[in-house]
Protein backbone atom coordinates (compact mmCIF):
# COMPACT_ATOMS: atom_id res chain seq x y z
CA UNK A 1 0.00 0.00 0.00
CA UNK A 2 1.16 2.88 -1.19
CA UNK A 3 1.01 6.14 1.91
CA UNK A 4 2.39 9.30 0.18
CA UNK A 5 1.82 11.15 3.59
CA UNK A 6 4.06 8.61 5.44
CA UNK A 7 6.59 8.16 2.63
CA UNK A 8 7.22 11.75 2.72
CA UNK A 9 7.44 12.16 6.37
CA UNK A 10 10.01 8.88 6.88
CA UNK A 11 11.56 10.16 4.03
CA UNK A 12 12.59 13.58 6.04
CA UNK A 13 13.51 11.25 9.09
CA UNK A 14 15.48 9.66 6.99
CA UNK A 15 17.65 12.69 5.38
CA UNK A 16 18.03 13.90 8.81
CA UNK A 17 19.45 10.34 10.15
CA UNK A 18 21.44 9.91 7.21
CA UNK A 19 22.93 13.73 7.76
CA UNK A 20 23.53 12.81 11.68
CA UNK A 21 25.67 9.31 10.80
CA UNK A 22 29.29 9.67 12.37
CA UNK A 23 31.53 7.58 14.53
CA UNK A 24 30.92 3.64 15.58
CA UNK A 25 28.34 2.38 13.74
CA UNK A 26 26.47 0.63 16.40
CA UNK A 27 23.64 -1.88 16.75
CA UNK A 28 21.16 0.94 17.80
CA UNK A 29 22.23 3.46 14.89
CA UNK A 30 21.79 -0.01 12.45
CA UNK A 31 18.32 -0.41 13.92
CA UNK A 32 17.11 2.71 14.13
CA UNK A 33 18.28 2.68 9.99
CA UNK A 34 16.07 -0.67 9.86
CA UNK A 35 12.96 1.31 11.02
CA UNK A 36 13.50 3.91 9.11
CA UNK A 37 13.81 1.24 5.70
CA UNK A 38 11.06 -0.45 6.91
CA UNK A 39 8.30 2.21 7.19
CA UNK A 40 9.93 3.78 3.72
CA UNK A 41 9.22 -0.08 2.16
CA UNK A 42 5.62 -0.06 3.79
CA UNK A 43 4.54 3.55 2.50
CA UNK A 44 6.11 3.49 -0.74
CA UNK A 45 5.56 -0.26 -1.96
CA UNK A 46 9.06 -0.67 -3.15
CA UNK A 47 11.66 -3.43 -2.41
CA UNK A 48 14.45 -1.82 -0.79
CA UNK A 49 15.73 -5.60 0.77
CA UNK A 50 18.86 -4.54 -1.25
CA UNK A 51 19.76 -1.49 0.98
CA UNK A 52 19.12 -3.54 4.36
CA UNK A 53 22.27 -4.77 6.56
CA UNK A 54 22.58 -8.30 6.85
CA UNK A 55 23.38 -9.48 10.51
CA UNK A 56 26.79 -11.13 9.47
CA UNK A 57 28.04 -7.22 8.63
CA UNK A 58 27.40 -7.11 12.87
CA UNK A 59 30.42 -7.93 14.87
CA UNK A 60 31.96 -7.37 17.94
CA UNK A 61 35.59 -5.86 17.80
CA UNK A 62 38.75 -7.26 19.11
CA UNK A 63 39.45 -5.94 23.01
CA UNK A 64 42.02 -8.75 23.64
CA UNK A 65 44.38 -11.13 22.37
CA UNK A 66 46.48 -13.90 24.55
CA UNK A 67 49.38 -15.61 23.53
CA UNK A 68 49.77 -19.03 24.83
CA UNK A 69 52.89 -20.22 26.02
CA UNK A 70 54.69 -21.24 23.45
CA UNK A 71 58.42 -21.34 21.97
CA UNK A 72 57.16 -20.17 18.67
CA UNK A 73 54.36 -17.93 18.28
CA UNK A 74 51.91 -18.92 15.36
CA UNK A 75 48.65 -16.85 14.78
CA UNK A 76 46.96 -20.34 16.46
CA UNK A 77 49.18 -19.46 19.17
CA UNK A 78 46.53 -16.30 19.83
CA UNK A 79 42.87 -16.17 21.19
CA UNK A 80 41.19 -13.00 20.27
CA UNK A 81 38.46 -11.79 22.67
CA UNK A 82 35.75 -9.75 21.08
CA UNK A 83 33.40 -7.15 22.66
CA UNK A 84 29.60 -8.64 23.34
CA UNK A 85 28.19 -5.34 21.64
CA UNK A 86 28.20 -5.73 17.49
CA UNK A 87 29.25 -2.94 15.50
CA UNK A 88 28.96 -2.50 11.32
CA UNK A 89 31.93 -1.42 9.20
CA UNK A 90 31.41 2.23 8.29
CA UNK A 91 32.24 2.07 4.74
CA UNK A 92 29.85 -0.64 4.49
CA UNK A 93 26.96 1.49 6.22
CA UNK A 94 27.81 4.66 4.38
CA UNK A 95 27.43 2.88 0.94
CA UNK A 96 23.99 1.37 1.81
CA UNK A 97 22.86 4.68 3.20
CA UNK A 98 24.09 6.61 0.33
CA UNK A 99 22.39 4.32 -2.35
CA UNK A 100 19.23 4.38 -0.57
CA UNK A 101 19.67 7.75 -1.08
CA UNK A 102 20.48 8.26 -4.56
CA UNK A 103 17.53 5.71 -5.18
CA UNK A 104 15.03 8.13 -3.58
CA UNK A 105 16.51 11.02 -5.69
CA UNK A 106 15.80 9.08 -8.55
CA UNK A 107 11.98 8.81 -7.82
CA UNK A 108 9.79 11.46 -9.46
CA UNK A 109 7.09 11.37 -6.21
CA UNK A 110 10.53 11.40 -3.66
CA UNK A 111 12.54 14.12 -5.98
CA UNK A 112 10.58 17.23 -5.16
CA UNK A 113 10.73 16.42 -1.32
CA UNK A 114 14.21 15.53 -2.16
CA UNK A 115 15.22 17.86 -3.82
CA UNK A 116 13.89 20.55 -1.51
CA UNK A 117 15.76 19.23 1.23
CA UNK A 118 19.38 19.30 -0.38
CA UNK A 119 21.58 22.30 0.48
CA UNK A 120 22.21 24.78 -1.53
CA UNK A 121 24.76 25.01 -3.46
CA UNK A 122 25.57 21.39 -3.60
Amino acid sequence: MVDEKKFKQTLVSFRGFRSHVFGSITEAMVAEYHSILRVLQESSGDDLSPFHIPPSMMLGRAITQVRYARSSVRSSDLETQYTSAKYCDKKFFHDRVERLSEHFAQLPRADAVWNAMEPKGS
